[in-house]
């Protein structure tokens, strides 16, 4: 690479290392007027030398312009042509796509080339529908002869450098071929992608999976997919794989055929499994099953109605937790909203499956999830009697489950249920056993202490009930998950493949983070080459337990990137900017910046040991998760127990001021950080809210549970009692929930 480029790179990570002490706006102004020379340089180093890169390949064509030009003069054809391409070209680049060539009524676009971003294959699905789009805006159906466009696009290696007589820098291989096969294959006014491209893109976008298409010089037909739009709300794991190696599902083709011979033929029929638990130990690869499982899904001809949840630790502890986060995700709910948006949108999602008689249905489902509803008329008569509230609050949900299928299929994924609420544990079961006339399943995954504490759950005996267990790899599966992680270098050396393959025992998530530590350490240098330094691994000691290669990942992060990512742990796996920001200023000087917080997650994202959620519960702040809960509970564990109780209190504080109109839904959450936080008198005060509210949506054993904590703090510390009208309340509550039970 030239010096040039050498010296902008070095530029612009110098700015960005200062941004802030200099400002977002400085910053930001010297990189945009840095990187256009920098693409340029790129450009220009690629003239004088040929590479392999991965990039996405987007053929357009153009098709109506001989009909169009029969009837107009060809000054104005060319006129509306250029003014047509200009636009075209337009959205490409706007996309961060550079335009390769026209040719003829065609055009290439490149993402990747010369510069990669981690989302270049969501940015030309994005491009290609937006260039539809735009197209609309010069169509001539007056005419007859209106403007289509079919197109195609690939993700896959290409040689990048000048080629012909003209020396146009270009890229040329198998990727640029099948990109044009599939223009060629579009359905006018549709957009075609490869399976490669599909596999970087999966959640974001509604898509039909077609029938596979011959390519010339291929010997297997080729999967394809139409894009039709992009999801309201996406649906995403993160990333899987290393360093932007993306592996393939190794090991686990019976078990992913278990869970597809879940969904009937076509949505018409019914489901006669419709519970299907897989059961594994933590990094064993249950949430890479259920994400290629929802891949399989989301490609279904007929569409699937998704509901979508996950449970995070001491979620047990809060009645109906699940349940909320299930309904929020299926009717766009999040937390920062206020309570009659929430409601808003409640009553508006259930009204567009279930018409206008669905607006009785929300009352009852938002009381159950912690919704203030205790004024609504349809309520307020039945405050006394919370069995009724559930039991209509459960056939309702059962009545818009049903609606909003017609004509689909409706699945329910919900991850890490060995920590879910019994509450709705047991909703989730009386669903799967009771709705039987459309094709509706619920998958789940789980660790095995779910059997210890629902050996119910874990029973298969029922026909409707199928329980998956995924052991670790075996050594065959493991090596080959090596041999796929390492293909981008020439040969694997075996004493570096058995060293990871014994070390790991077959659980994937430790084979990568092992992977990882050693590219850490520079043991192993990523690139388009990957490469081997053998005489590193000699000086690095491997820790023997997936937590000690986890807890060596972090010791080595930059010192503000750490303490932020501990910081972040105490929030929770899932956490939110704003939260971080708060921790962080209580001692760092001078107090960091969004923006700082912002640079620091972004590094944890290129280190994959954080994500970026695509929709925040938080609407005004970024919401990110840790990519595994052992991770997260690493990081955890390295924060000083003194500082911990500190910064529980601060969480504490922030989700109080977040809570307003709103305190029912939050009141558990508050309650455990004030406990962590040893602050009995808040504590106590948030119990009781969180036991009102469980008592209120008839979870008796949560309002029981809840009640005598609060009660025990205040015999052991009868100050932890904020007054007496708390203490008369607690103890008129904890009678009437044990008259209920």
């Amino acid at each position: 690479m030239s010096e040039e480029v050498t010296r902008l790179r070095e530029a612009i990570a110098a700015l960005e290392d200062q941004r802030g002490l200099l400002g977002d706006e400085v910053v930001d102004a010297a990189v945009g007027n840095l990187k256009p020379q920098l693409e340029k340089a790129l450009a220009e180093a690629a003239d004088q030398e040929q590479q392999r890169k991965q990039v996405t390949v987007l053929f357009a064509d153009v098709s109506g312009f001989t009909q169009m030009a029969e009837k107009m003069d060809h000054e104005d054809v060319a006129e509306k042509m250029n003014a047509i391409w200009a636009r075209l070209d337009g959205v490409i680049t706007e996309h961060g796509g550079r335009v390769d060539k026209h040719i003829g009524d065609a055009v290439m676009g490149l993402w990747g080339a010369p510069i990669a971003r981690e989302d270049d294959p969501e940015r030309a699905v994005t491009a290609a529908l937006a260039m539809l789009e735009a197209l609309s805006e010069f169509s001539t159906a007056e005419s007859g002869h209106p403007l289509q466009m079919r197109i195609g696009i690939n993700t896959g290696p290409v040689l990048l450098g000048t080629v012909g007589s003209t020396s146009e820098y270009t890229a040329i291989g198998h990727t640029v071929n099948l990109a044009s096969r599939l223009e060629s294959a579009a359905p006018a006014g549709g957009v075609l992608i490869s399976h490669d491209t599909y596999a970087l893109v999966s959640g974001l976008f509604n898509v039909v999976a077609l029938e596979p298409i011959e390519v010339k010089g291929v010997a297997e037909p080729v999967n394809s997919y139409q894009v039709r739009e992009r999801k309201p709300r996406e649906f995403r794991v993160g990333s899987r794989g290393v360093a932007g190696v993306v592996t393939p599902l190794i090991g686990r083709e019976e078990e992913l055929a278990a869970l597809t011979s879940a969904i009937p033929p076509d949505p018409t029929q019914v489901a006669s499994t419709r519970l299907v638990t897989v059961l594994g130990e933590a990094g064993v690869g249950k949430s890479r099953l259920l994400y290629e499982f929802f891949n399989w899904l989301d490609a279904r001809e007929h569409g699937t109605y998704l509901f979508r949840g996950r449970a995070t630790a001491n979620d047990e502890l809060n009645a109906y937790a699940l349940l909320r986060d299930i309904v929020y995700f299926r009717y766009e709910i999040v937390d920062s909203d206020s309570p009659e948006d929430a409601k808003g949108k409640l009553e508006s999602g259930l009204v567009a499956v279930g018409g206008e008689g669905a607006r009785q249905w929300a009352p009852f489902i938002g009381h159950v999830i912690g919704l203030d509803y205790s004024q609504h008329p349809a309520i307020v008569d039945l405050l006394e009697e919370p069995r009724l509230i559930l039991e209509r609050a459960e056939r309702h949900l059962r009545q818009a489950i049903v609606a909003g299928t017609a004509g689909r299929y409706c699945v329910m994924l919900v991850e890490d249920i060995h920590w879910a609420d019994d509450e709705s544990l047991d909703l989730l079961e009386r669903l799967a056993e009771e709705i039987v006339a459309i094709p509706f399943v619920v998958v789940a995954n789980a660790r095995p202490a779910l059997s210890l504490r629902r050996p119910s759950w874990a029973d298969a005996d029922e026909p409707w009930r199928r329980l998956i267990h995924l052991a670790p790899l075996d050594g065959a599966g493991a090596a080959d998950l090596v041999e796929s992680i390492f293909s981008r270098m020439e040969e694997v050396p075996a004493e570096l493949r058995e060293m990871i393959v014994d070390r790991s025992g077959g659980n994937p998530f430790y084979l990568e983070e092992l992977v990882k530590m050693l590219i850490d350490d520079g043991v192993i240098t990523t690139g388009d080459k990957w490469r081997f330094d053998a005489s590193r691994l000699a000086d690095v000691r491997v820790p023997a337990t997936l937590t000690g290669v986890l807890q060596a990942r972090v010791d080595t992060l930059p010192r503000d990137e750490r303490k932020a990512l501990q910081d972040a742990a105490v929030v929770g796996r899932v956490f939110w900017q704003d939260a971080v920001v708060s921790l962080l200023a209580l001692d760092m000087s001078p107090p960091p910046r969004p923006a700082d917080v912002g640079v620091w997650m972004a590094a944890g994202q290129r280190r994959e040991l954080v994500y970026q959620q695509q929709v925040s519960d938080f609407a005004d702040t970024r919401e990110y998760i840790f990519k595994h809960a052992i991770l997260h509970d690493v990081v955890y564990e390295s924060v000083t127990h003194r500082l911990r109780k500190v910064y529980h209190a601060a969480v504490a504080a922030w989700y109080e001021r977040r809570a307003e109109g709103r305190r029912g839904e939050f009141a558990g959450r508050i309650a455990e950080h004030y406990d962590r936080a040893g602050r009995h008198r808040e504590r106590v005060r948030w119990l009781v809210i969180a036991a009102d509210q469980a008592r209120q949506t008839y979870a008796p054993e949560a309002a029981i549970r809840d009640y005598e904590q609060a009660l025990e703090l205040w015999r052991a510390d009868p100050d932890a009692m904020p007054d007496g009208g708390t203490l008369m309340h607690a103890l008129e509550g904890l009678g009437e929930a044990l008259n209920v039970q």
